[in-house]
């Protein structure tokens, strides 16, 4: 490595250090989209829930939903218990590592 591509890259490391510690703010931001298949009828996956627009929904909580891509809707049980229809847009899918997923499939089905 280059002496010149070895310092920019230890002046990356050194701007990073100081945003996550809050003493600089970031110059740039990164957005990240995940695609969906649209192929199959339903996908199951996690979901940030992003909306308030729904008192049985809390927001920023994670929530097992069944997405329909075709419809842009999402099937999802509520505080209540109850089987919600609600548009897509009101989660963001998250993906966990294979092992934190069975985790959380697991306490799902203990509190069902």
């Amino acid at each position: 490595m280059s002496k010149s591509k070895f310092n920019e890259l230890l002046q990356s490391v050194k701007e990073a250090g100081m945003m996550e510690s809050g003493d600089l703010l970031p110059e740039r931001e990164y957005v990240v989209e995940k695609k969906m298949r649209t192929d199959s009828p339903s996908v199951r996956a996690f979901a940030v829930c992003l909306t308030d627009e729904d008192e049985s929904l809390i927001p920023m909580k994670i929530y097992h939903v069944t997405v329909q891509p075709k419809h842009k809707t999402c099937t999802v049980k509520d505080e209540n218990g109850e089987t919600v229809v609600c548009p897509a847009e009101w989660f963001l899918p998250i993906e966990f590592p294979a092992k934190i997923e069975r985790l959380l499939e697991t306490k799902e089905l203990a509190l069902a």
